[in-house]
């Protein structure tokens, strides 16, 4: 008897690498750090503080002349490496981060 075994496939939005300040907005404290990767998802960087995993705040980008703001948890930490999932409160927000990842994406050559 054979048995298929069907594998979920998870997809995974991509990534921009960046170079961009941002800070993270807690009950009592502002983190500042920098990030280095941007997706739909979430963003990794570090902090010149260590921010334990499940911390909930937000964090604020600063991409040349753009900011965005969105609430986000600290969803894992390796060595100096944090990782955090956004959490959107409204449609905007959405859109206003994908035109951000839209305008680093590279041009499709035609």
């Amino acid at each position: 008897m054979t048995i298929n075994r069907i594998r979920s496939f998870l997809y995974r939005y991509p990534r921009f690498n960046v170079d961009c300040r941002m800070d993270f907005i807690r009950e009592d404290s502002i983190v500042l750090g920098t990030c280095f990767d941007l997706s739909q998802s979430g963003l990794r960087g570090t902090f010149v503080q260590t921010v334990a995993p499940g911390a909930k705040g937000i964090v604020t980008l600063y991409l040349g002349e753009r900011r965005l703001e969105v609430q986000a948890t600290v969803s894992s930490i390796r060595d100096d490496e944090t990782r955090m999932r956004f959490q959107f409160d409204s449609e905007k927000e959405r859109v206003a981060l994908r035109d951000i990842l839209n305008d680093l994406a590279p041009p499709v050559r035609k």
